[in-house]
């Protein structure tokens, strides 16, 4: 993330943009995980909206005082799902404490040198811009991430991506539509490319492949596909949610991308994981707990567990009758995530930032928010009363026991 933001900032035409004084904003929004890019809002003195295209990370729920409970809502980079056991709620405790001290005495400071030499010296402490964020929007949906409480200044966007539905390209409609006993859509997103698969690993998939009883559309980032079985068709790009929204399709073979997973369930599909990286693991065991998808470790994928997953999915109706369940669930929704991400910028621009939404756990010290001046003071008066009912009850058993002459 640090170089990405180096090289985002060192870019020409951002570099135009910044030595251009003339050039002035209403609002400046920046992704959460590099706060580099948050001193745009002290260049243009303008409110700042945080934004994170998976869940917020700590920092993000921190510096709006949102509540970040390490059992009840532990990291998302935490391959935590269901209930912690004790083990896993002393690894969250012990994670949530580091994060802290390398975000605020390694990360923050180093970002801030980013940030001034790119942008300019005379700008304030990055860690201070960070504090006036006005709002922090999250692609998070109420049904694949856990619910927790979230302070007004939290807004929860979740599948803004997700359009109406556009027509396929006229070949890839008429591979589709011949595909009468169905058909496999596999691919590994725009991170991870298909092409780039270790020789092993694409020997076993094209195994799998060759010997399940679909048509399957994969997403081929190369021109030609080494021995390419008969029933397999390459494209380099696909339009992936017309894809999905195919009638003929049996399942969607993914690495478990969070944007590849809230498409699948709007359209209906059920899935097989093959998570890679990044938060891709959590994802796909949030699709096993949903009931909506088979997974196959990377590490250990072979043509039959992976044919046998393909299989399950596509040929046993509990998960596609599941999935078309938490579709209509995830689509039963007041507003758009675009359209709660648009009223919500121009809500900022209105009133010039939201400090009126600043939650108040934001200037609290970290003693007084965990209460332990509140606890610490009511142990001693615990403390004080044992004390002096101990003191009285031994004087009264001297008393009684002494001697009378």
């Amino acid at each position: 993330m640090t170089n990405a933001v180096q090289e985002q900032l060192n870019h020409p035409d951002v570099q135009d943009l910044i030595k251009n004084k003339t050039t002035c904003f209403d609002l400046v929004i920046a992704e959460h995980f590099n706060p580099a890019t948050f001193a745009f809002s002290a260049l243009y003195n303008c409110p700042l909206i945080g934004i994170s295209s998976l869940a917020a990370p700590l920092n993000a729920h921190d510096v709006m005082g949102n509540p970040a409970h390490p059992v009840l809502n532990p990291d998302m980079h935490l391959p935590f799902t269901d209930e912690l056991g004790f083990f896993n709620r002393i690894q969250s405790v012990l994670h949530l404490i580091w994060f802290k001290y390398y975000y605020h005495y390694y990360f923050l400071p180093q970002q801030d040198k980013i940030a001034k030499r790119y942008l300019g010296d005379n700008l304030p402490y990055v860690g201070d811009i960070e504090k006036n964020v006005s709002m922090v929007f999250t692609n998070e949906n109420l049904l694949i991430h856990p619910i927790r409480p979230n302070v007004p200044a939290v807004v929860q966007l979740g599948s803004m991506h997700i359009r109406k539905a556009k027509p396929l390209p006229k070949d890839l409609q008429k591979v589709l539509d011949a595909a009468t006993g169905g058909f496999v859509y596999f691919s590994l997103g725009s991170n991870i490319r298909s092409a780039n698969l270790s020789l092993n690993i694409r020997e076993e998939v094209i195994g799998a492949l060759s010997e399940i009883p679909y048509k399957v559309l994969w997403k081929w980032e190369d021109e030609s596909l080494p021995g390419q079985p008969k029933n397999v068709i390459i494209r380099q790009w696909l339009p992936q949610q017309d894809v999905l929204g195919h009638p003929n399709i049996k399942v969607f073979v993914t690495q478990g991308g969070l944007q590849s997973m809230e498409e699948s369930i709007s359209k209906g599909v059920p899935l097989v994981g093959i998570p890679i990286f990044a938060d891709q693991p959590l994802n796909v065991k949030k699709m096993l707990d949903l009931g909506i998808a088979q997974a196959v470790n990377i590490k250990t994928l072979t043509k039959e567990n992976l044919k046998a997953a393909i299989l399950e999915v596509a040929q046993n109706s509990k998960y596609r009758n599941r999935v078309k369940e938490l579709s209509q669930q995830l689509t039963d929704v007041p507003m758009t995530g675009v359209e709660k991400a648009v009223w919500w910028s121009e809500y900022v621009i209105r009133h010039k930032g939201a400090w009126h939404l600043r939650s108040p756990a934001i200037d609290l010290p970290l003693y007084q928010y965990l209460l332990l001046d509140v606890i610490g003071f009511l142990f001693a008066i615990v403390i004080v009363i044992v004390t002096i009912v101990y003191k009285t009850v031994k004087l009264s058993i001297g008393i009684v026991k002494k001697p009378k002459h």
